[in-house]
C-alpha cells in the first residue's frame, strides 16, 4: 500500500514536467516543419517562377486560394468566423486537387486528373538551366500533418504592397483554426489569442 502511494505521489509530480516537455517538442516540430514548407516553397517557385495554386498553373494574382497538405480527413475545424470555409471545401468537386502535397510537390498533376502532361500541368524542365518543374519536392508524407493530427493549411492572398503571399498555418494543439486566412498577422498577435503558428512567404 505504501509503495502504491509512492508511486502516485511521484506520478502527480513528474506528469506535469512531462507534458510541458512534450508540449515543448510538438511546438518545436510544428516549427520545424512550417520552415521547411517555406524552403519547400521557396524552391518550387525558384524552378517554375509559379507558386503552387489549386487553379493549377496560371493563378490570378488577385484571387484568394486555399491549399492543404495531407488528407481531407485530416483537415482542423474551421475559427469563429468560418474564414476558412472548411466544410465548403469538403463539399467542393475539385476539392482533392487542393492536396498540395500530392497534386503539386510530389507528382506534377495540379488539377488531379491523373492525366500527365495535360495543357494543366506545370512545365517540366528539360535541363538546369530551363525553368520548370523538377519534383518531387518531398521526400516524405511527414509534412502531411502537424505534431497534433490536422492537415497545414496555406491561404494565398496580396498584401497591402500588392505582393502575392503564402500563409502556412498550423491549427496548434487545440486543432482549431484561430486566425483569419487572408491577412498578415503580427505573431505577438496571434499569441495573444490563439495557438496557432503561421509562418509566411512571398512571391518573388
Amino acid at each position: 500500500m505504501f509503495a502504491l502511494v509512492v508511486i502516485t505521489l511521484l506520478a502527480s509530480i513528474i506528469s506535469p514536467f512531462i507534458f510541458s516537455w512534450l508540449e515543448t517538442a510538438n511546438q518545436d516540430k510544428a516549427d520545424t516543419d512550417l520552415q521547411r514548407i517555406v524552403d519547400i516553397m521557396v524552391l518550387f517557385q525558384w524552378d517554375t517562377k509559379l507558386l503552387p495554386r489549386s487553379n493549377g498553373t496560371a493563378p490570378n494574382d488577385q484571387s484568394l486560394d486555399i491549399v492543404f497538405l495531407g488528407s481531407p480527413l485530416d483537415l482542423p475545424r474551421d475559427n469563429r468566423w468560418n474564414d476558412w470555409q472548411i466544410e465548403i471545401m469538403k463539399k467542393d468537386v475539385n476539392f482533392l486537387r487542393r492536396d498540395l502535397f500530392a497534386n503539386h510537390l510530389m507528382q506534377n498533376n495540379p488539377n488531379d486528373n491523373l492525366v500527365l502532361g495535360d495543357e494543366n500541368d506545370y512545365h517540366l524542365a528539360s535541363n538546369q538551366r530551363e525553368n520548370g518543374w523538377r519534383g518531387p519536392y518531398l521526400d516524405s508524407p511527414v509534412l502531411r500533418q502537424d505534431p497534433w493530427g490536422t492537415a497545414y493549411l496555406i491561404s494565398f492572398f496580396k498584401t497591402y504592397d500588392n505582393r502575392l503571399t503564402g500563409k502556412i498555418v498550423s491549427a496548434g494543439p487545440n486543432r482549431k483554426l484561430e486566425v483569419k486566412p487572408f491577412v498578415w498577422v503580427d505573431g505577438k498577435e496571434i499569441l495573444k489569442e490563439s495557438d496557432d503558428l503561421v509562418k509566411y512567404f512571398q512571391k518573388f
